[in-house]
């Protein structure tokens, strides 16, 4: 579940919230299934970081955080920019909107904000 995006355009930093599953997906359904850990990715040396519009037809202005799903790089996109050495390329699916959101970076580093 993503609950926050935020960018510095200058810094070519992304910072995004997410609740992470951290669950045993062999678990019957059920809150040992379900468990989820609140975390920070942090991007940095960002190339580029796109958010598609949500589909106006998907119930996208409810409160609350949204459902993603991490996906590999959309190659119509990535291959649109020159990628430096040592860059890497993703997209985020977001269920709530039907739309995607696209970046690059350098670096991702994922720290935890809340205990096990």
């Amino acid at each position: 579940m993503l609950r926050t995006l935020t960018t510095d355009l200058i810094g070519r930093t992304a910072e995004l919230v997410l609740d992470v599953c951290v669950g045993d997906p062999e678990a019957p359904p059920g809150p040992d299934r379900e468990r989820r850990r609140r975390g920070r990715l942090e991007l940095t040396d960002v190339e580029y970081l796109a958010v598609e519009p949500p589909d106006p037809r998907y119930p996208y202005r409810l409160p609350g955080s949204v459902q993603v799903d991490s996906c590999d790089a959309d190659p119509a996109l990535s291959s649109r920019y020159h990628m430096p050495e040592g860059t890497f390329a993703g997209r985020l699916f977001v269920t709530d909107w039907n739309s995607f959101i696209h970046f690059s970076a350098r670096n991702a580093t994922l720290s935890w904000l809340e205990p096990e």
